[in-house]
């Protein structure tokens, strides 16, 4: 989808876009081994930049494991709502598009509790029902 929109990307381009907060924040050095200069980058990062790559990481982990937990669900219809992409009415998100971001976020931390007993939900084939962290071996 990125490429449709942007067409003068190149696949690398697209890829650049969506990796470089993750590559300023995991990277010291360049490959040739010179130091990386990524304080402008860094200093952009903020809550919202981080919604984009969150939604893109829940959204390949479901590709993948083809479920998701309840709270990644939720948030995937946060990130929908915000985006005015929601057909349907989902409480509590009907408002999030018009509010501001503090208080659409508040509604999305708050949400979980909602949904987290929901029969139907959890009987999905397509929620996974363990817990968010795997406690360590």
């Amino acid at each position: 989808m990125v490429l449709v929109a942007n067409p003068e990307y190149t696949k690398r381009d697209a890829n650049d876009a969506l990796r470089k907060f993750a590559n300023a924040f995991k990277h010291l050095s360049k490959k040739d081994g010179k130091l990386r200069d990524d304080a402008a980058i860094i200093e952009k990062f903020n809550d919202e930049e981080n919604v984009a790559i969150l939604f893109k990481g829940w959204l390949d982990y479901g590709n993948v494991e083809k479920r998701l937990p309840i709270e990644a669900q939720l948030f995937q219809l946060w990130v929908l709502a915000r985006m005015g992409l929601l057909k349907g009415k989902i409480e509590p998100f009907n408002q999030v598009k018009t509010l501001p971001y503090k208080e659409a976020k508040a509604l999305l931390c708050a949400a979980p509790s909602i949904w987290l007993d929901n029969p139907d939900i959890l009987a999905s084939d397509t929620t996974e029902v363990g817990p968010l962290m795997r406690p360590p071996p």
